[in-house]
This record gives structure tokens, sequence and C-alpha cells, in this order.
């Protein structure tokens, strides 16, 4: 049985009709293009909540993450590669600032699978899921949009008691989600 699947899948490939050098050429360029951009993300958030870090050392705490992703399991390498950049004493707001990074991602990751998804049931005439799928994006992006407020009312409501809660809630709460640098 694993072999018929085996061929069947062999058949897949074949179909695909691919020439592997420019596959492998698309692969090659646009890799260190995707990791800039995630640099970039990373530098543009910390120039932002008051980090001092250049763009390269930013590349390099990128790298260092996805080789740390190579051996750690679900995804606590980037979290390690990007904990590197973040200055002694400023660890709970670091914290805060690589959660807002993560979190950014997690939206954008739905957003657009949630676009690719309704495609595909568009597709399919499957307008039932279409409708549960579409409340499910909007309510993701309604608590993207809310966060900052939901952050300040969780700040009043523990100041005083827990300084790490606050700390790592700083970036979400204070200037850096209003104006830029």
């Amino acid at each position: 049985l694993a072999r018929r699947h085996s061929v069947e899948l062999g058949g897949l490939w074949s179909g695909l009709e691919l020439h592997h050098e420019v596959l492998i050429t698309w692969i090659v360029v646009l890799m260190p293009v995707n990791w800039g951009l995630e640099a970039y993300k990373w530098y543009y958030l910390m120039k932002r909540f008051g980090f001092s870090l250049s763009y390269l050392s930013s590349y390099k705490t990128t790298l260092t993450g996805l080789a740390y992703s190579l051996v750690l399991p679900g995804g606590i390498g980037e979290y390690m590669g990007r904990a590197e950049a973040i200055p002694e004493g400023a660890a709970w707001k670091g914290a805060g600032v690589l959660s807002i990074a993560r979190i950014a991602q997690l939206y954008a990751t739905v957003l657009f699978g949630g676009l690719t998804l309704s495609l595909f049931l568009i597709h399919k005439k499957y307008y039932w899921l279409l409708t549960g799928l579409i409340v499910f994006v909007l309510g993701c992006w309604f608590f993207f949009i809310w966060s900052t407020r939901i952050a300040i009312w969780l700040t009043k409501k523990i100041s005083g008691s827990y300084t790490f809660l606050t700390d790592l809630l700083y970036p979400w709460t204070q200037h850096g989600m209003e104006k830029p640098v």
C-alpha cells in the first residue's frame, strides 16, 4: 500500500513541470529577502520603543533565531535570537516588544490565511463556513485594534502589584503605539 502511494506522489511531482534550477534560484533569492523583512520589523519595533539597535544587528539576531529554531521546538529559538538584542535590565520591556512582534505576525497570518481560505470556500460554495471565517478574522482584528486599550485597562488594574507585568505591558501602553519615531 505504501509503495502504491509513493508512486502516485512521484507522478504528482513530475506533473508540476517545474525546472529545478528556476525553483532553487527563487528560493535562494527570496529567503534573504524574507529574513531582511523580518529583521526590519524587529529593527523598527526596537527603535520605536527606545532600544538602540542597528539594522545589521537586527539581521544578525534574526539569523541567530533561525539557527536556534533548527534545534529548539515551538519557535523558542526565535525568541532566544531576539532576546540577544535586548539590553540587560530591560528584559520585561523587551519581552513586551517581542510579544508585539509575534502577535503582529499572528494577525498578519490570520488575515492572509483567512483571505486564502475564503477563496477556497467561495470556490467550493461553503458559504456558511465563509461566514464563520469572516466573523473569526474580524474578531481577531477587533482584538488587535483594541489591544492597547486592553493593556491600559490591565495595567491600571495591576498597578503597584506586579511590576514585571507593568514592564511587560509598557510597549502596549506607552507612546510607541501612537507616534512614530
